[in-house]
């Protein structure tokens, strides 16, 4: 700040003012970066990238891995010791991505920079990782910038506005190694939307016994919390032949109770998985296993049906009429606890059916690039479809057209199709 007072702004050019205030990003100060994505998002983050915020924020970064370098082992696998400007430096950078013009001239170098810059904060995310759902929006931040980047970089390319002698597109360790961690943590969150003893077994072939289920450290987490007030609330629907409304909510140590809580992280989950789909369509290379990758999509069907049903169901019965919908091992609950479960099944049902059309469009892409088809693969993928019917029913109760017009069985068909074709 003191040498913000040394030099009055009043007699400063715009990108001289800037440039000044960019000094506290680089100190890490927090607060200064809302006011840059106000900037960013009102038609400045041109002005912005020419003043120079990449090159704080990459010095801001600089300064959190040399910090974290400096921290003993066991103190710097504390989630709550991440650092604190990281969630306002992501959303900046976000911001900047979605009102950059792939006519910027100066883009290409932009795309290479910031993914220079988010791969420099891979120790902080990696822990983040390790951590979810805590500090989960940030991941889902992280997704997006990756998403924006990547798109964006495409699109110069594609309108040949890409750099000087024409290089191609430079690639980064750092950002590789980030779009590895966010395949990892896909394929296992798109297994569990919700807890394994929810949800309904899988073929055989497509069945994994991970060590650790990302539900089952969050349940520990809950029940070893001193007086949860979380609201208590049915069971979710997690597939046709799951969907009742029997609560746990009896259990004495928590572990088996549903609450608004876990709708929470479970919506979190779901954000994530959509987003990470949408940036690894964007990938050139392949980063998910397929085994994980058509059980999810097993799951993403069972749920996505499970939802509409519920839907269906309390729109049958009426709010009002909670005694016709709620079982009377729960008692009779209030009306705004039957809304708010509308509200949740009305945010998450077309999260989930997004997702399965996106897992179902990176295989298509993936089949597509294959020369010659691998037959484990295409084995693996038949399981799925026989398990989920989609090529043949689609989601028809949930789209309300018939089954020729569903999108879901479409691509489904297509996907059969050309593992019949590949020789």
């Amino acid at each position: 700040v003191s040498e913000l007072d040394r030099k009055p702004l009043e007699h400063s050019s715009p990108i001289s003012i800037l440039q000044q205030i960019f000094h506290l990003i680089a100190c890490l100060d927090d607060d200064i970066c809302l006011l840059m994505e106000s900037l960013a998002s009102r038609d400045g983050a041109e002005q912005l990238v020419h003043a120079g915020v990449i090159k704080a924020l990459r010095v801001a970064a600089q300064k959190s891995t040399n910090q974290l370098h400096q921290m003993p082992n066991i103190v710097a696998l504390e989630a709550n010791l991440l650092p604190t400007y990281l969630a306002s430096h992501v959303r900046l950078i976000r911001t900047i991505l979605s009102s950059i013009s792939p006519a910027f001239k100066n883009t290409a170098d932009l795309c290479t920079e910031i993914k220079g810059l988010l791969g420099m904060h891979f120790p902080s995310f990696e822990r983040i990782v390790e951590e979810f759902p805590t500090h989960g929006s940030v991941l889902l931040d992280l997704v997006e910038c990756m998403a924006l980047v990547t798109h964006l970089e495409t699109s110069v390319e594609k309108e040949n506005l890409f750099m000087t002698n024409n290089t191609s597109r430079r690639k980064d360790d750092g950002f590789q190694s980030l779009a590895n961690l966010i395949a990892k943590i896909t394929e296992h969150l798109i297994k569990y939307p919700f807890p394994t003893r929810m949800m309904p077994l899988l073929p055989p072939d497509l069945r994994r016994d991970d060590k650790t289920v990302w539900w089952k450290t969050v349940e520990q987490r809950i029940a070893a919390k001193e007086n949860n007030t979380s609201m208590a609330m049915p069971n979710p629907p997690s597939s046709l032949a799951f969907n009742n409304w029997v609560s746990g909510s009896t259990s004495n140590d928590g572990m088996d109770a549903w609450s608004k809580e876990k709708y929470e992280f479970a919506c979190s989950s779901a954000k994530l998985v959509e987003s990470s789909l949408a940036f690894l369509l964007l990938c050139d290379n392949f980063m998910l296993e397929m085994t994980n990758l058509a059980a999810g999509i097993c799951r993403l069907a069972d749920v996505t049906m499970a939802f509409r049903q519920r839907v269906q169901e309390i729109a049958k019965y009426g709010v009002s009429n909670r005694n016709e919908i709620i079982p009377s091992s729960l008692g009779v609950l209030p009306e705004d606890l039957v809304m708010l479960e509308t509200e949740y099944l009305a945010l998450m049902g077309p999260i989930f059916h997004s997702s399965c059309e996106k897992a179902l469009c990176y295989v298509n892409k993936h089949i597509d690039r294959q020369s010659t088809g691998d037959r484990g693969d295409f084995e693996i993928l038949l399981s799925m479809l026989d398990y989920t019917k989609l090529d043949s029913m689609g989601f028809e109760a949930l789209e309300d057209t018939a089954k020729e017009g569903s999108f879901i069985a479409k691509i489904s068909q297509e996907l059969k199709e050309k593992m019949k074709r590949k020789p």
